[in-house]
């Protein structure tokens, strides 16, 4: 008897996972649920959600419903994922500590990555996009954005614009800074990537220590510097 494929549930608002192929993963701080597959990426934290599609014409629809955190919310999340991709790379247990406001002040970091050595790195996190008009509408109501490959590529140089303007050199130089990208995961896609390297300043310019644009899996986790 031949498979039948199951319709796709209509969406009644309530959060509905839809056949989707690629890797169905779990993760914490704060809880989502991920399926991340070459084509698209879609992630719900039980609050809102959001699904990256790429396109017929090469574009890349992100699509958010719901309120999913994002900002500093999502901090600790992105201390995680990037722990994750450290350990991972360098075959030793980096953790991601969040940051103690009221034992030390804020003196740029919103929390750090620690070594079994001891060694710290301090990480200041964006969100990508950093448009504050679209972190408005995804905070009150649902947005749809299509993106190029340039497109996704501004908005990372815009992100890292931001941060870079608001530390000195100096500071900057003992700094990593974390593109959040946990709703727009799909800017990690090469032809993205290959836009940014091609078309605006390169981000070892900024001055930061590192840079990496965080997806919300290790898997789309990218240095950039």
């Amino acid at each position: 008897m031949p498979t039948q494929t199951p319709p796709e549930p209509e969406d009644s608002g309530e959060h509905v996972v839809r056949p989707l192929s690629g890797h169905l993963g779990l993760s914490g701080n704060p809880a989502a649920l991920i399926v991340n597959g070459p084509d698209r990426v879609w992630v719900s934290d039980f609050i809102g959600r959001s699904e990256n599609t790429r396109q017929p014409d090469g574009s890349i629809e992100i699509a958010v419903t719901g309120r999913p955190v994002r900002g500093e919310r999502n901090e600790g999340s992105v201390l995680d994922i990037l722990a994750q991709r450290r350990s991972s790379d360098e075959g030793v247990a980096v953790r991601g500590r969040p940051k103690q406001r009221e034992k030390g002040g804020d003196r740029g970091e919103d929390g750090s990555l620690v070594w079994p050595d001891g060694t710290v790195l301090n990480v200041q996190v964006v969100s990508v996009p950093a448009d504050t008009n679209y972190g408005r509408e995804v905070g009150s109501s649902d947005a749809t954005r299509n993106v190029t490959a340039m497109q996704g590529a501004a908005w990372i140089d815009e992100a890292i614009q931001l941060k870079a303007k608001l530390y000195p050199k100096n500071d900057r130089a003992k700094m990593v800074l974390a593109l959040d990208a946990a709703h727009a995961s799909m800017l990690t896609e090469p032809d993205v990537l290959k836009a940014f390297e091609a078309n605006f300043q390169s981000a070892a310019d900024h001055g930061f220590a590192e840079i990496w644009l965080v997806g919300r899996v290790p898997a789309r986790c990218i240095r950039l510097t």
